[in-house]
């Protein structure tokens, strides 16, 4: 269960994870949250940059989708920009929708990736479906809830042990010395 919670990439934005990851893990198919991941929540459609790089995932022949907890208005209005199928008050970390986004892209989980900004909801629901799972850092704490404050709390753990798993609080504390900030709780 421990290991469903520990990311297995974390980037400081959709713009940091780099276009060989998709190449090289073999991702065919991105599965996006919507809120504090692609735009802050009360950002109602995608901006040009956002935009811009879902379109360059279109054009390499990635297949996109959005899953989010949020109503049917607010996914519905955000994938009709970028001309998307989505799925709304998807329950998440239940699998059930991604594992639907998954047979409509006609892919095998393998190389399907979920991207989002939560481990309890974005993380667990994307080990839970059998795909691969990319946290970002949230793009703005700033008109997030009680909830997900408390839950952001409970996160700090994971990013740890993600962390001491790639090696990166080694590097932490080298570069603290050298007064370099790393996205890494």
């Amino acid at each position: 269960m421990i290991q469903n919670l520990i990311p297995d990439y974390i980037y400081n934005s959709i713009y940091d994870i780099p276009v060989e990851l998709f190449e090289m893990r073999g991702i065919r198919g991105v599965i996006f949250d919507i809120d504090n991941t692609l735009v802050p929540y009360d950002v109602i459609a995608p901006t040009q940059r956002v935009t811009k790089w879902l379109q360059g995932l279109l054009d390499a022949k990635i297949k996109i989708a959005f899953v989010s907890n949020n109503s049917r208005d607010r996914v519905e209005r955000f994938a009709r920009d970028v001309q998307s199928f989505c799925f709304h008050k998807s329950h998440k970390p239940s699998p059930r929708t991604i594992i639907k986004a998954i047979g409509i892209m006609g892919l095998e989980r393998r190389s399907v990736a979920m991207i989002g900004d939560q481990i309890f909801t974005d993380v667990l629901a994307a080990k839970r479906a059998g795909i691969i799972s990319i946290m970002v850092k949230p793009i703005t704490l700033k008109h997030e809830n009680l909830f997900i404050k408390t839950k952001r709390k409970f996160e700090k753990p994971f990013i740890y042990a993600y962390n001491k798993r790639e090696g990166i609080l080694a590097i932490k504390k080298a570069n603290k010395k050298k007064k370099i900030k790393i996205y890494a709780e």
